[in-house]
């Protein structure tokens, strides 16, 4: 997608108004990112969420010493994540072309992302995540499979908006690459040179999104 499309779709007012779906991010996918940081990522250092929307997923994230950086390509996005006060440092810049130095950070995150590019583009993602990483660091994804319980729910009532107004409605843009298994994400993490993958479907995110960790 195009810079100009995430503009527009953190412009939408479904964004603030969704009061289930923003609980939903807010407390319960928080809570298991949450787990997973201190299950996988040290105690200190500088860790990036590459996609981070408006970092609203971040914010029971426990600081100890480290440095949480925010990195979107859209800045209405930007906007918003710096009402989370958990981060330090805000980055606008591409997902895909990372301006880190090699070997650089500690760790990185982020959350429904990666399902909106083609399998050319992960690729290229995935590679710039494993260049900035230093030697034994993780990575963290929250990846959607192609059937999960708030995939459901989403559409259901994208149908239903769609019966009542008579008008196509989408709550996020196309999701093109979702998950069909674990094991397609172990060979996607496996190709771009990442090891140690560990993939879970956690009642933390009530089965929402595939939790996948991987080592450099």
């Amino acid at each position: 997608m195009s810079l100009n499309e995430w503009d527009e779709h953190w412009s939408r007012s479904f964004v603030s108004l969704n009061v289930v779906f923003r609980f939903y991010r807010k407390y319960i996918m928080s809570n298991a990112l949450s787990f997973f940081f201190e299950k996988y990522f040290p105690q200190n250092g500088i860790f990036v969420e590459c996609g981070s929307g408006t970092s609203l997923t971040s914010h029971m994230v426990k600081k100890h010493k480290r440095k949480l950086v925010a990195l979107d390509i859209s800045k209405k996005a930007l906007q918003e994540a710096k009402k989370i006060n958990k981060i330090d440092f805000f980055v606008h810049a591409d997902t895909l072309k990372l301006p880190f130095k090699s070997s650089s950070v500690d760790g990185v995150w982020n959350l429904g992302v990666l399902e909106h590019f083609k399998q050319s583009e992960i690729d290229k993602a995935l590679k710039e995540y494993l260049r900035v990483l230093k030697k034994n660091s993780y990575v963290i994804l929250f990846w959607p499979p192609v059937y999960s319980s708030t995939g459901i729910a989403y559409r259901t009532i994208e149908k239903l908006i769609k019966f009542m107004t008579g008008k196509d409605f989408a709550f996020y843009p196309d999701e093109i690459s979702r998950l069909s298994s674990k094991n397609e994400a172990v060979s996607i993490m496996q190709r771009n040179g990442f090891k140690n993958c560990e993939v879970y479907f956690p009642w933390r995110n009530c089965f929402g999104d595939l939790v996948i960790v991987a080592k450099k």
